[in-house]
């Protein structure tokens, strides 16, 4: 099923340990997962939003890039 799908693609989860919303979890389960904070106006949409949880603006727009390569996890 499409979801047992999804389900085997989750490989890892990002977790906010400070900050207004400790314990928000999201789940990584693209090759490739950009961080940040929404921004429609500049055509800036990350695949994990920060923006609700960051009220002091400190994440930036395009913030960091999770990418899954050869069995492990990189962050750029």
């Amino acid at each position: 099923s499409k979801s047992e799908a999804l389900a085997k693609k989750v490989n890892a989860e990002l977790v906010i340990e400070r900050g207004v919303s400790v314990g928000a979890e999201f789940q990584i389960v693209n090759e490739e997962s950009n961080i940040g904070r929404w921004d429609a106006d500049n055509g800036i949409f990350p695949d994990i939003d920060l923006d609700v949880h960051d009220p002091e603006a400190k994440v930036s727009r395009r913030h960091a890039r999770i990418i899954y390569s050869n069995g492990g996890f990189m962050i750029e």
